[in-house]
């Protein structure tokens, strides 16, 4: 095998391989613990290393001028792997959200499956020259404005997450689109090769990461932040933390004794969103124990808390949810607030049970 060759198998292949076989690896060790986030992620690997086969076979057959339809096919399949990958993964980046028909983000990249065949019999798309060379025709860039329509949903999903307080799995979103539009326009301009594969691959794995690493931050059930989140939180915005609150779920236990834990599940989600959905900004919410969250508040106003607070209570009478709120300014330290938060929310829980008529 001439040097050369050698050189352009290594530069082709080296990084997504051995990204690749690191995913593959901490997949299969990571299945039996999150078997749900690894199914998600096992179409796109395989469809990852049949880009890197079928993007070879494309290499070698340009090389050797070849015309045939085995050539064609070697390009079709790329052309669309790399379509499929981007929609596996903007399907996975709404795995939490409520679209009803997420089937229908498969149509672009169907469209352009749909396009790209047309190389097997007309010139529509591309076909090689006579010396083996590739021509391009008036639908040739149909593969690359598909891939830029799937990083602008992907962009639009990052403005969802900004909106939902998850500002960073949006940034990691964006940083991952502008990475794959700079690789097509690099591979585009530059005639290289192996630079997209190799941007897809990483996108991919470190995704991969930062939703594993997810569960180490976030409580599975109700997507709120969990206890080590809350008290790594403390300490990290120890300086800016204005106000604490202590909020806990009224007669869980009940619930769990004589409906069972998934009715009682019921109530500690809803009881999640409840909060959630008026956690002003700068505010976040934690799961801290079985039915209790916190909520801790940077640079906010007092307005604006008690402007929270008169909106929690209005959402809880409201809703089937019934919990004791209590908060506290920051005092002295966190302990002090903290414990001075939770002494407000038991006042709470009193006053509530006292004003029962049952």
């Amino acid at each position: 095998m001439p040097a050369y060759h050698l050189q352009t198998i290594l530069q082709l292949n080296f990084l997504p391989l051995m990204v690749i076989i690191f995913l593959f690896v901490f997949l299969i060790i990571n299945n039996r613990f999150e078997h749900e986030l690894t199914v998600k992620f096992w179409p796109m690997l395989v469809m990852l290393l049949a880009l890197v086969v079928f993007d070879n076979i494309d290499y070698f057959e340009f090389d050797r001028k070849n015309k045939g339809l085995f050539h064609v096919f070697a390009a079709f399949m790329g052309y669309n792997l790399r379509i499929f990958i981007l929609y596996r993964l903007v399907v996975i980046v709404m795995r939490d959200m409520p679209f009803k028909k997420k089937k229908i983000f498969m149509a672009p990249a169907i469209i352009n499956l749909g396009i790209t065949f047309t190389a097997f019999f007309t010139k529509l798309v591309f076909w090689y020259g006579p010396d083996g060379s590739i021509m391009r025709g008036p639908l040739a860039y149909t593969p690359h404005f598909t891939l830029l329509l799937y990083m602008l949903i992907c962009a639009w999903l990052s403005i969802i997450f900004i909106r939902q307080g998850n500002s960073e799995e949006a940034t990691i979103v964006i940083v991952e689109s502008i990475l794959a539009i700079l690789g097509t326009f690099v591979e585009f301009k530059f005639g290289l090769r192996g630079i997209l594969i190799g941007v897809i691959s990483m996108n991919i794995t470190f995704y991969y990461l930062y939703i594993h690493l997810r569960y180490f931050r976030y409580d599975v059930l109700t997507g709120a932040y969990n206890r080590n989140s809350f008290f790594a939180d403390a300490q990290k915005y120890a300086d800016n933390i204005t106000y604490i609150y202590s909020i806990d779920v009224n007669n869980l236990k009940k619930v769990n004794d004589t409906q069972g834990h998934q009715a009682g599940d019921k109530i500690i989600r809803g009881t999640a969103l409840v909060i959630r959905s008026i956690l002003p900004a700068n505010c976040y919410l934690y799961r801290v124990g079985g039915d209790e969250f916190c909520v801790l508040c940077t640079d906010i106003s007092r307005e604006n808390v008690a402007l929270f607070t008169n909106r929690l209570r209005q959402q809880q009478q409201a809703s089937e949810f019934s919990f004791a709120i209590g908060f506290h300014d920051w005092h002295k330290d966190f302990e002090t607030t903290y414990a001075e938060a939770d002494k407000a929310m038991y006042a709470d829980k009193i006053r509530m049970k006292a004003g029962r008529t049952d």
